[in-house]
């Protein structure tokens, strides 16, 4: 439906801790903007056909699914960041905060009110027309060229 290449991973499950703590040590690093495509990055690595277990041990996975995404020396110090107790407090804390508004699956989406401390949640991947609405911005969908209307 949107295109994307999707298979079943060889190794499945798999524990996504080390990518989830590799994640938060971005955030603590002060990449934050990079997350995107570090997120996109592992995700087609482990769900994308390319038979890469993002959960082996010592980072392997990760290694191999952001090779050429990342320097290697960054790569490293960053998995390195990831197994600091900050990182690991760090994503206690961002899971904590998802079970305080009460988050019970994936996508579970929060939305900060501009000029407020209100938010509003939101669970899966068909509400983004409402979070549109709710941040005055249209969503035409995933294809909106493709429009035949």
């Amino acid at each position: 439906y949107y295109k994307i290449p999707i298979s079943f991973p060889s190794v499945f499950p798999t524990n996504t801790l080390q990518a989830q703590r590799f994640l938060q040590a971005m955030i603590l690093d002060g990449k934050s903007k990079e997350i995107p495509k570090v997120s996109r990055s592992l995700w087609q690595a482990y769900w994308g056909g390319k038979g890469i277990d993002i959960g082996s041990p010592e980072g392997e996975g990760i290694k191999e699914a952001l090779a050429g995404v990342m320097a290697e020396s960054e790569l490293e110090r960053l998995l390195k960041l990831s197994t600091s107790p900050e990182a690991k407090e760090h994503l206690k804390n961002a899971t904590q905060e998802a079970i305080d508004l009460g988050a019970f699956g994936a996508p579970w989406i929060s939305v900060k009110l501009e000029g407020t401390e209100k938010r509003e949640v939101f669970f899966g991947s068909d509400r983004f027309h409402l979070i549109g609405q709710l941040i005055g911005k249209e969503y035409k969908g995933p294809f909106p060229n493709r429009s035949k209307l």
